[in-house]
């Protein structure tokens, strides 16, 4: 009987956890933004990730982020908030590299990239490092490196619902090869 008992509970059990793990699936997170001063209006589609080892010295909270920032159903730019100042004075060149899923890295300079503030990334659509095909890949992988040395590495899982995508930037799934 306590065979039977034990059998059940184990079964109960898996079927409680697959069920919640199975309705934790990763999801876009939808912002309307509206600059005051411009007047320009974007839908932006959030996700947050995680540091990769060794973890920043000094980062800000709640970051980093990757964001698709769209206006009237077109691609604007894809942001990604390191939370970590990179430093490009004195003629430093920082260096982004890029991995999409298992492909080959890709490395690009990040000046051209690098917002006011030091901390932020911004590209165009048809950018060097990954262009449209990292919002449909599993997983991002960013890092940045200033004066020969890694500054920061980032890991977004990108949510595979790409209806987000396809509904506020116009953008559909790439066809594959």
């Amino acid at each position: 009987m306590t065979t039977r008992y034990l059998f059940r509970a184990a079964l109960f059990a898996v079927l409680l956890l697959g069920r919640t793990a199975r309705g934790q699936e990763l999801q876009w997170k939808y912002e309307r933004r509206v600059n005051f001063f411009t007047r320009h209006e974007s839908d932006n589609l959030v996700i947050r990730g995680h540091y990769l080892s060794p973890l920043p010295l000094s980062h800000d909270e709640g970051t980093p982020t990757f964001v698709v920032s769209c206006s009237f159903a077109s691609l604007d730019y894809i942001i990604i908030s390191t939370g970590v100042a990179i430093h490009n004075e004195f003629g430093a060149s920082p260096k982004i590299r890029a991995q999409i899923d298992d492909d080959k890295p890709k490395v690009d300079r990040a000046v051209l990239a690098l917002r006011d503030d030091s901390k932020t990334l911004s590209f165009r659509p048809r950018n060097g490092i990954g262009g449209i095909n990292m919002l449909f890949a599993k997983k991002y992988i960013v890092s940045v490196e200033s004066y020969g040395k890694r500054v920061v590495g980032m890991e977004f899982e990108i949510p595979s619902d790409s209806s987000g995508l396809l509904r506020y930037c116009g953008i559909m799934t790439p066809k594959r090869r």
